[in-house]
């Protein structure tokens, strides 16, 4: 699994504890866990949210993560703004499609369900 610096913020509601897992700059992406679920959202809305390599490599290593955690049963994958679900991998920022194509894998034999919560374009 891939070493990523963690920052987790702690957030409670009345029902709920909720952790927030962040592990790109500027909250490229968002990852956080409700109960028994993983959610994934991609935060890159002016970019249509198209996904660079450091998203890439995040959640690659947290679907590896969930994958292997009892503690969740299913993952969400969700797009900010209403314009684009994902505009797939960012032309000026993805460096390599083998780390690409590694997170397609990743999503592929994850045995949880993965859903996504599509709005606007969908590309990748």
């Amino acid at each position: 699994m891939l070493k990523i610096s963690k920052k987790i913020n702690w957030l409670y509601s009345a029902k709920r504890c909720c952790i927030v897992v962040q592990r790109c700059s500027l909250s490229d992406v968002i990852f956080k866990e409700h109960n028994c679920s993983g959610s994934i959202t991609l935060n890159r809305p002016k970019s249509l949210n198209a996904y660079n390599q450091q998203m890439v490599l995040s959640i690659t290593a947290m679907l590896d993560e969930w994958c292997q955690n009892n503690s969740i049963a299913f993952v969400t994958i969700e797009g900010t703004g209403n314009k684009a679900f994902c505009a797939g991998g960012d032309i000026i920022h993805l460096c390599d499609t083998y780390f690409e194509t590694k997170m397609h894998y990743a999503v592929s034999v994850c045995p949880k369900p993965v859903i996504s919560f599509a709005e606007g374009y969908c590309f990748g």
